[in-house]
């Protein structure tokens, strides 16, 4: 679907999505909200990637097996995301175990960063968005949840949920430079979709 819309062939959403779903992805790009193209990715890559070395490299989330040196070599050469990528491929290093890497780079997603969330798992629920019927759901569940339930971008109190925020928050900024119309600071505005 996003290869289709990527090349402009909006009409293909009739046939992948459902109306609603069409109509929000429409308006989101008529807002210049949509994130399509993912070179902007190879070009901060191209420039991060040799500013942090091997040494730099080799802290970040999974970073093993010499993937580091072959990462080096491909972002001195690639300035788009899909030639960065390619040219790390092989039967080693699978596309999306290097897309991984690469964006746990650009994310600065440290190797014991990334363990730690693996190991603790969350530590809060984050509703994004929420129908009547979600609501009630979520209600219903309160007594039988074990994690705090956030609607807004600020965590509950703990180090341990500020660090995932701050990953989230991250993660969102990196969006946003690839949006033909980014804004900052979104995921602190971002308020709850309310469904019908």
């Amino acid at each position: 679907m996003r290869e289709g819309l990527r090349r402009g062939n909006w009409e293909s959403l009739a046939l992948t999505v459902p109306p609603a779903s069409a109509a929000l992805l429409r308006q989101a790009r008529d807002r210049g909200r949509t994130l399509l193209d993912f070179d902007f990715l190879g070009r901060l890559a191209h420039f991060l990637i040799p500013r942090l070395g091997v040494e730099g490299l080799r802290g970040m989330a999974e970073m093993r097996e010499g993937i580091e040196h072959l990462l080096m070599d491909a972002a001195r050469r690639a300035l788009s995301w899909d030639d960065l990528v390619q040219s790390c491929v092989s039967r080693r290093y699978p596309r999306g175990r290097v897309q991984r890497h690469i964006l746990h780079i650009l994310l600065g997603l440290k190797h014991w960063e990334n363990r730690a969330l693996q190991r603790l798992g969350p530590p809060y629920l984050r509703v994004l968005g929420v129908t009547p019927r979600g609501r009630e759901i979520l209600r219903r569940s309160r007594p039988s949840r074990n994690l705090p339930l956030i609607a807004k971008a600020s965590p509950p109190p703990g180090r341990w949920a500020q660090m995932v925020m701050a990953v989230e928050h991250r993660s969102a900024a990196l969006w946003e430079l690839g949006l033909p119309h980014p804004e900052a600071e979104t995921e602190s505005r971002r308020r709850v979709v309310l469904g019908e």
